[in-house]
């Protein structure tokens, strides 16, 4: 080897280093940045955070939904629908001088927007978006819409700020103004200057030392460690209110609205200390998994008694149908609360005046007493459930509402007193051995067949008050109640996530559902596919382009078989906890191996 090749091989090498050096040191300065919660102030009012916006749409990808999208049948209908959608944005595209693909894929990282509280002024509006090497795409759009400001007024000034540049905007109007600095390839937006300065002094380690940031916030820390995903999964979005501080700091110089929020102590509700969640998606064990936690003081005041839960039975009742598309039961004591309730409304008028008021108006017009009589009759579990009647039609989902009661023979003589004022509307008659109860309606054959209503109907079914807004779902419920094998207790998709809901309720559950997303998706399906939906499509497609590009992308791409779709759907279930910091709530679909 020559010494000059030897030479330039050297100079190669060590220039090499020299830029991987580089570039490690620039990625690691980058990813040193604190996030959003370590930035923003501790007077942040509400938050929501997207960690990394592509591993967010990587996920995506990869759930049920993500994956049907990509299915190789499926997929040529999706393109030309995108490309339906991309036409008719084309002029949105002209005006921002970037395509709506580009847009997209601006955020590289962290996209974060919050709503920072004051105790003199409205909210201020800050955004964190991180572009990494899309930035200038970002800039593209923002100078447009400065062009925008200038024409019609507005006027732009510079200043610097701790080694920053700052780009003010005076927008036209009610002293308006805008502001927003780029830094390490992240944009940062407000509208108030102040924050948007407190938010790059606390980057730069310039905070006075007892400012305190969004990440020190009690409630918000309570709240996402409650929140936690669980099992390993990592949550791509969080979220956090303060509900409280937000009303207050956005009533700011509304008189009426600040004197109810000065009420809300009186009422209990200032007990409402935060409320947040995350989601998390394509985790180990889940198609997705969200969880909602309503943070409240302990112990509980005023109306904040109100939701007197009771643990939940999570067995599907006997005369649930196997054919539900969703199920959802939730225990409540229905007597507490309406003991806690009158207490609230005696406090504002007269000792009584709550128990006055309801046996006034069930006396006069049913003759029963409503303390004595009705409210005793209800125990307090809660029951509902959906289903889409086949074949499908625009009005076909059916709902049903049961009521479990204490008496079922003291409550059909209360329901012969409830029904007696408006007998002329129903008609009772017997069916599989129980009396019910059917509304009569206009007469049905004189609509089109797939618009015919199905009366509403209802009946004491075993120990409960059902009532169905369909006929057919509360006969097919009397069938069910005397054949157990057709019961939704008794499918293996229900006993998999009641069994799910029970391993990972934190607590005794007092709600707890139970989903179906493939009888949605098959409803919708089979609407799509009907001679109605074809019909309307074909008659609009003259006077709405994008109508008309839908109806040319079903007839290029036919929608394969349900079958193909159905293997990306799977079933999901939540579940309510009632627990000394307050109530949680989770929901989940679980995944579904190829």
């Amino acid at each position: 080897m020559s010494q000059k090749f030897s030479h330039s091989l050297r100079r190669r090498i060590i220039i090499a280093g020299a830029a991987v050096a580089v570039l490690t040191i620039a990625a690691t300065a980058r990813a040193e940045r604190p996030s959003a919660t370590k930035l923003l102030p501790i007077e942040t009012v509400a938050f929501v955070q997207i960690a990394d916006a592509p591993e967010l749409a990587e996920r995506f990808l990869a759930t049920g939904f993500g994956r049907m999208g990509q299915d190789p049948k499926l997929k040529p209908l999706i393109g030309a629908l995108w490309g339906t959608a991309v036409k008719e944005l084309a002029k949105a595209e002209e005006e921002l001088g970037v395509s709506i693909p580009e847009i997209l894929k601006i955020p590289q990282g962290e996209v974060a927007l919050a709503l920072i509280g004051s105790d003199d002024a409205r909210p201020s509006v800050v955004v964190l978006l991180d572009c990494g090497t899309h930035v200038s795409k970002l800039e593209k759009i923002i100078e447009r819409g400065v062009q925008e400001i200038k024409k019609n007024g507005g006027r732009e000034r510079t200043e610097m700020f701790l080694g920053t540049r700052l780009y003010l905007f005076d927008l036209p109007g009610n002293d308006r103004r805008a502001v927003y600095a780029k830094k390490e390839g992240t944009i940062i937006a407000s509208n108030n200057l102040d924050v948007l300065k407190g938010v790059l002094a606390v980057w730069a380690g310039k905070a006075k030392k007892d400012a305190k940031q969004l990440a020190d916030n009690r409630a918000y820390i309570a709240v996402m460690k409650q929140c936690g995903s669980g099992e390993g999964a990592t949550p791509q979005l969080r979220w956090f209110v303060d509900p409280i501080a937000l009303a207050k700091s956005a009533t700011i110089g509304n008189p009426g609205a600040e004197l109810a929020i000065a009420m809300l102590p009186t009422l209990g509700v200032d007990g409402i200390q935060g409320i947040g969640g995350t989601i998390a998606l394509a985790t180990e064990k889940y198609d997705w998994l969200a969880h909602v936690h309503l943070l409240l003081e302990n112990p509980r005041e005023g109306v904040l008694t109100l939701a007197a839960f009771k643990p939940a039975d999570a067995s599907a009742e006997p005369w649930v149908p196997d054919d539900v598309a969703n199920y959802m039961t939730l225990n409540w004591d229905v007597q507490k609360t309406y003991t806690k309730l009158a207490e609230i409304r005696d406090s504002f008028q007269s000792e009584g005046a709550m128990s006055r008021s309801m046996q006034r108006f069930f006396k006069n017009r049913f003759e029963i007493d409503f303390e004595k009589e009705l409210l005793p009759l209800v125990e307090g579990r809660f029951t509902y459930t959906s289903r889409f009647r086949k074949p499908a039609t625009p009005n076909g989902q059916g709902h049903m509402l049961g009521i479990k009661l204490t008496d079922a023979k003291k409550a059909a003589k209360v329901l012969e007193k409830l029904t007696k004022p408006t007998i002329a509307f129903l008609e009772k008659k017997p069916f599989a051995g129980k009396t019910v109860y059917y509304v009569k309606g206009p007469d049905v054959e004189r609509a089109p067949e797939d618009l015919r209503n199905d009366p509403p109907a209802f009946c004491i079914l075993d120990d409960y008050l059902v009532a169905a807004s369909q006929r057919s779902l509360l006969e097919s419920a009397i069938r069910t109640s005397s054949d157990p094998s057709r019961s939704l207790a008794d499918a293996l998709d229900y006993k998999l996530i009641s069994s799910k809901i029970r391993r990972t309720a934190g607590s005794e559950p007092v709600m707890v559902s139970f989903q179906r997303p493939d009888r949605a998706i098959r409803h919708v399906y089979d609407l799509v596919q009907s001679e109605r939906v074809r019909t309307a499509l074909a008659n609009r497609r003259e006077g709405n382009r994008f109508l008309g590009g839908v109806e040319k992308a079903l007839n290029e791409n036919p929608l394969p078989p349900f079958d193909v779709l159905k293997k990306y759907l799977s079933p999901g279930g939540s579940v309510l906890t009632d627990d000394p910091t307050g109530l949680h709530w989770m929901a989940f679909s679980l995944k579904r191996e190829d």
